[in-house]
């Protein structure tokens, strides 16, 4: 159930990124936040989001990058 919610929002944050002419880090970053986001919006699960886009989309775990998916995961959970 959560396929086309992660790949409809990791795509979105796909071409913003390539429009914006950001960084492979970076774009990846913004992939991970859209799918928390759109993970948190469908099932109204912050801490879901968050850890999905950890678990799945992100190679490593810091805590600058916590920052931006915690952001992005509440704000879609409201």
């Amino acid at each position: 159930m959560e396929a086309p919610i992660v790949t409809s929002g990791s795509g979105i944050g796909s071409v913003v990124g390539h429009f914006l002419g950001l960084s492979y880090r970076e774009t990846t970053m913004l992939l991970a936040c859209s799918a928390a986001a759109g993970i948190s919006a469908a099932f109204y699960s912050p801490i879901a989001g968050i850890v999905f886009a950890i678990e799945i989309l992100l190679p490593e775990f810091t805590i600058p990058a916590f920052i931006p998916l915690l952001l992005a995961s509440a704000t879609a959970g409201q």
